[in-house]
Formats: C-alpha cells, sequence, structure tokens
C-alpha cells in the first residue's frame, strides 16, 4: 500500500511540475533564460509556432484548444523578446519593433480566444511583415 501511495505522490509531483514549467506558472515569466534567438526559433523555425498556426487556423474546424494554447504561448515569447538583447541595432528602434511585435501576438491570441479565425489569420499575417524590418536593423550576421 506504501508503494502505491509513494507512486502515486511521485506521479502528481511530476504532473504539477510539468504544469509549472512548461506553458504554466512559469511560462514566459521574467526569469526564462530566453535568447532573441531561442525565441524565433521556436516561434518562426520551421516546426514553430507561426507555422503551426498558419495550418491550425485554416483547418475546418480550427482545433481551438490546440489554436489557443499556441496564440497564448507565442504572445508570452514575443513578450520576451523585448527583453533580450538584439545582436546589433540601437535600442530605441528594438524596443519599438518589439513592442509592435508583441502587441500583434496579443491580438492574434485574443482573437483567437474569440474564436475569430479571420481576425487570428490577418494578426498572422500581419506577423509575417514584420520580419525583414526588424532582422534589417538587428540580427546579427
Amino acid at each position: 500500500m506504501k508503494k502505491l501511495w509513494l507512486l502515486g505522490t511521485m506521479a502528481l509531483a511530476l504532473g504539477l511540475l510539468t504544469v509549472l514549467t512548461d506553458g504554466g506558472v512559469f511560462a514566459g515569466d521574467d526569469q526564462s533564460p530566453e535568447t532573441a534567438s531561442e525565441i524565433m526559433k521556436k516561434t518562426h523555425g520551421k516546426t514553430g509556432l507561426r507555422n503551426a498556426l498558419k495550418a491550425d487556423l485554416k483547418a475546418n474546424p480550427v482545433d481551438w484548444d490546440k489554436a489557443q494554447k499556441e496564440t497564448k504561448v507565442y504572445s508570452e515569447l514575443a513578450g520576451m523578446l523585448g527583453k533580450a538583447t538584439p545582436p546589433k541595432g540601437e535600442k530605441a528602434s528594438w524596443e519599438k519593433l518589439t513592442k509592435e511585435f508583441a502587441d500583434t501576438t496579443k491580438e492574434m491570441d485574443t482573437a483567437a480566444g474569440k474564436k475569430d479565425a479571420p481576425a487570428a489569420q490577418s494578426a498572422l499575417t500581419k506577423i509575417g511583415t514584420m520580419c525583414m524590418p526588424c532582422h534589417t536593423a538587428h540580427r546579427g550576421s
């Protein structure tokens, strides 16, 4: 009986730890050691959130639970980007561009929360237009 109780307690603790560190309490907090490069890989890499959301929002019907989780994480990561140090460029430009990016991801997250696919897709398209100005000004070699 003690072994069963111990196994149950360990499973509960492992589940709680997963929630706290993977999209839960600590996701997106100020202590996350994200660099601009890490954030970009998670949001815009080949297997990143942007590509996943493109497919998710075109699905009929949209899996809103999945899309809402992705837009939430996307928005959290975008909010962290402004705190990261860019490889090059002026601080004022970085702050302006990362704020616009974060604001647009919040719009997308809000639209997903309302299950408004056209508005979420519109915000995602707008995000795509933000890449070159930021990369030109701030991306390293």
